[in-house]
């Protein structure tokens, strides 16, 4: 303190706050839903119903202007599930749901907030509304013992107003702001196993351990808006009216290995996850959008009863440390956008059972 330009001994906290980065919120959702569940024959049975939700959201920004997000809505979501249990151990059902997503408190806050993890400035948009998603999936399953089940899905997604992440082109910085598209459509299939090893192999000694494989592969779609799609086609004359849509890849793996012992109390699970190249950020007019590349994620979970009410766990994220790379093609050409390595996370808890 005695080497302060000023001579003084004291020091001064500065309260930072700027009140147009600083909001006021709230949420209010009503809900009430009905349904009916009835056995149409001995193997045939229907389950329908209906949920309506009543949504009251509001974000106020403390700056002079007072911008406001605001979302008012009602919605019915139906729903109906069919299914015909055509033997012992094989169900052929059919389902139709609608569903919503409604956006978070920050993607409606009217500021600017940097992203550490992404490293770039994401703008909230106070105009976003919420998506509704209407699913029709068709299913087929077979049950081969307790626990066991190999399963096919084939399914379609129309989403109404889904919520990208869009470059704000016009920024002086990089920034990333918040939009609605009208429309996207995903279409595709799902092939799920669950299968004991000492049923697969035969042998009872690994009766303990289990297996699991979940494999989709799908496609989605996006009208690119017109004026947009001009300027795309101003570098590439041949480029289609669509594009995948954001944040969804072309396929999907999912693997594990696991380990009950219900006499030790002792559990452990190890995961391997893996998608494909997705859209990470859009980018209006020519400039080539940002690709999110597959990362390979292997996880460990472990956890032990060591009384009679007390579990102790363990976990590991990401144990291969695997590189986290974006990228973007021009003149077909790869380039990196983004390239780091997130690190290991590890994991510690203590559970109390009432």
């Amino acid at each position: 303190a005695d080497n302060r330009p000023d001579g003084s001994p004291y020091y001064y906290v500065l309260d930072g706050d700027d009140l147009k980065n600083s909001y006021d919120a709230e949420q209010y959702i009503i809900g009430a839903y009905a349904m009916a569940d009835y056995w149409i024959s001995p193997t045939f049975r229907a389950i329908a119903g209906a949920r309506f939700e009543r949504t009251e959201m509001e974000l106020i920004s403390r700056d002079p202007f007072q911008q406001r997000g605001v979302i008012e809505e009602n919605d019915i979501l139906p729903s109906l599930n069919l299914t015909w249990s055509y033997s012992e151990k094989n169900n052929l059902r059919a389902a139709y749901t609608r569903t919503l997503a409604r956006p978070t408190f920050h993607e409606l806050a009217p500021f600017a907030l940097f992203d550490f993890r992404d490293q770039f400035i994401l703008v909230g948009n106070p105009t976003l509304n919420r998506t509704l998603i209407d699913n029709i999936d068709l299913r087929w399953e077979m049950f081969m013992e307790p626990g066991e089940i190999f399963a096919v899905t084939p399914f379609y997604k129309i989403f109404t107003d889904p919520i990208e992440k869009v470059v704000n082109p016009e920024a002086q910085n990089f920034e990333v702001e918040f939009k609605n598209n009208d429309q996207a459509v995903v279409y595709g299939v799902e092939v799920e196993l669950r299968k004991n090893l000492a049923n697969l192999f035969g042998v009872e000694k690994i009766r303990n351990f289990s297996i699991g494989l979940n494999v989709t592969y799908l496609n989605s779609e996006v009208q690119i808006d017109s004026t947009e799609l001009v300027a795309i086609r101003a570098t590439r004359p041949d480029a289609g009216d669509t594009r995948p849509m954001f944040g969804q890849s072309d396929w999907i793996i999912n693997t594990y290995l696991n380990y009950s012992n219900a006499k030790l109390g002792l559990d452990a699970n190890l995961s391997y996850n893996v998608s494909g190249p997705k859209i990470n950020l859009v980018t209006p007019g020519g400039t080539p959008n940002v690709y999110q590349q597959p990362i390979h994620l292997v996880d460990l979970n472990v956890s032990k009863s060591v009384a009679e009410r007390w579990v102790l766990g363990v976990s590991a994220h990401n144990l291969l440390n695997a590189i986290n790379e974006r990228t973007y093609t021009y003149a077909g050409r790869d380039y990196t956008f983004q390239s780091f390595t997130p690190g290991i996370t590890f994991g510690l808890s203590v559970k109390y059972k009432i």
